[in-house]
This record gives structure tokens, C-alpha cells and sequence, in this order.
């Protein structure tokens, strides 16, 4: 009978046999992340929402946003979490991206725990409301690692750029809903102006409104809800009501022009007419010369 002992092994079998144990390890820990999980993107109506939602603002790469999840996570550790992205990489700079992340209070009906909301704005968060839209473009991801979040943004997005690209839809923002098990991406395709914090408000504003800056500053009464928390209006009904506004003054202005105008011409025709009669009266002498001089041949 032969008997093995370890002297009898070569390196070259035990290095073998760990690599064979560290790559099985590695393929288990991918699939487990959900590397070969399959995404599915589709347009539905969503029940995810309206929401309460505590959040910071971070503009910057978007890298910078694990921060702030770090952060909520361990102020509410039940809670899921909430990123709204606002701007596409690939369009915009990475020092101009904006977001917004932060806890979900409260989903549907359910109103937030006070004591939640009262440690979240110790800790400098602000609270705002977010609307339910009707329909959205989503898919979702296993949560299981923290590698699952990697693996999900480098394979989720591009499947819904395509599929938003391809159907000629408009859905924005990007919202990233972290729960215990999944990474639920959502876009939404109505009220989506309601869904920017009031940081970004009136940057969208200002973008939308270049030329009429005098505007920018104008407030609009404060709206609230039954809780007395501030109800963001959407940038749209800012665009709306400071176009309303520039159209009244436009309105004044050429109003005032028109006056102007029909006052020069006014004393333009009196001027005219002085002229006429002057005029007139010398034909006429012209005219009575010529008939004496005819008379005296």
C-alpha cells in the first residue's frame, strides 16, 4: 500500500492545486455578485412611490456619492436607499454631475418616523417629496456583495440607454433604489421635472432662461404639505410662470413703442401739413403772377 505525505508533494502541485481553489472562489464570488445575471428592461407602471425622502447633494463625479450612501446607511441602516442622477456621463463633465442621495422615509401612504426625520437634518440632511410617475423604464439587479453595485452600473446602463434610444423615449432622471436584495434603476417617463431637489432647481432655471437673468431671482410663494414641509416646485412651472412674465413685459414695451410711434407721426403729418398750406398759398401767387403778366401782353 502507498502511503503520501507531504514531502512527496512538488510546489508545483500545491501551487496548482491553490489556483484552482482561488479561481473557483473568484468565479462563485462573481456569480454570487450577479455577473451572469440576466436584465431585463421594460416600461411599466411603477408602485414604487410617491416617496419622503432625506438626501444630500453632491455635484462631481459620481464615484463622490458612495460617501453620502456610507453616511445614510449608517445613520438609518434599515432604510432603503435612494441615488437620483441627474445628468448623463457621457454628455456632461465629471466635475458637473449632479445627484442627490439619501434615505427613503417613507413610501405610498406612510408617513415618516419623526425621530427619523428630526436625527437625518441634525446630520445635515434636507427632506423633499417625490412624486409617483406613472409609467417608468426600469430593470433590476441582485444586491448581494458590494461588487453587485459595480456590476450593476457598467451592465445595467447601457441596456437602458439602448433601450430608451431605441423606442425614441424621454426618461430622466436615473434613480438607483438599494434594498436588502435587489438594485431596482428606475427612469421616469412623466413629471420628471418633480423630481429635482431644490439645489438643482434653479440651476435648471438658469440654464433653461439665459436671457432673461432680471428673472432668476424672483420668488414664487412657498408651498407646503399637511406635515409643513416645503412641496419643490418643478422647474417647468418656474420656466412657465417667468415666461408668463416676460411675455407681459414684452407686451408693456412694444405697447409703449406704439405709442411713441403714433405720437412722431402724429406731429409728423401737422409738420407735413403746415408745409402743404405754405406751399399751396405761393401756387397760388405763382398762378395769379402768371395771369397778370398774360394780362399785360
Amino acid at each position: 500500500m502507498l502511503t503520501v505525505t507531504l514531502s512527496d508533494i512538488s510546489l508545483e502541485t500545491v501551487f496548482v492545486c491553490l489556483l484552482v481553489v482561488f479561481i473557483t472562489t473568484l468565479l462563485a464570488y462573481l456569480f454570487y455578485s450577479g455577473l451572469w445575471s440576466s436584465i431585463l428592461v421594460s416600461t411599466s407602471e411603477t408602485e414604487y412611490g410617491p416617496v419622503t425622502m432625506a438626501y444630500k447633494t453632491i455635484v462631481g463625479p459620481y464615484k463622490d456619492a458612495g460617501e453620502i450612501f456610507t453616511e445614510s446607511f449608517c445613520l438609518l441602516p434599515d432604510r432603503e436607499q435612494l441615488g437620483i442622477y441627474y445628468d448623463d456621463p457621457e454628455g456632461v463633465e465629471a466635475s458637473q454631475l449632479r445627484c442627490a442621495v439619501g434615505p427613503v422615509l417613507a413610501k405610498g401612504n406612510a408617513k415618516p418616523v419623526p425621530e427619523e426625520m428630526e436625527k437625518m437634518v441634525k446630520n445635515g440632511f434636507k427632506i423633499v417629496h417625490l412624486p409617483k410617475p406613472s409609467y417608468v423604464v426600469s430593470a433590476t439587479f441582485p444586491f448581494s456583495t458590494t461588487l453587485s453595485i459595480f456590476l450593476a452600473i457598467y451592465r445595467v446602463y447601457p441596456r437602458l440607454r439602448d433601450y430608451i434610444a431605441q423606442r425614441n423615449l424621454c426618461a430622466y432622471p436615473a434613480m438607483e433604489i438599494y434594498t436588502d436584495s435587489t438594485i431596482i434603476f428606475m427612469m421616469p417617463l412623466s413629471r420628471q421635472d418633480e423630481f429635482f431637489v431644490s439645489e438643482f432647481q434653479e440651476e435648471e432655471m438658469s440654464i433653461a432662461t439665459t436671457d432673461m437673468e432680471s428673472f432668476s431671482a424672483m420668488e414664487s410663494p412657498v408651498l407646503r404639505d399637511e406635515g409643513g414641509f416645503v412641496i419643490p416646485k418643478s422647474p417647468e412651472e418656474r420656466r412657465r410662470r417667468v415666461g408668463e412674465e416676460s411675455e407681459e413685459l414684452r407686451e408693456s414695451d412694444v405697447s409703449s413703442v406704439e405709442e411713441t410711434d403714433g405720437e412722431e407721426e402724429q406731429g409728423e403729418e401737422e409738420n407735413y401739413g403746415g408745409e402743404g398750406e405754405g406751399r399751396d398759398d405761393g401756387t397760388v401767387e405763382a398762378e395769379g403772377g402768371d395771369t397778370g403778366l398774360t394780362r399785360d401782353s
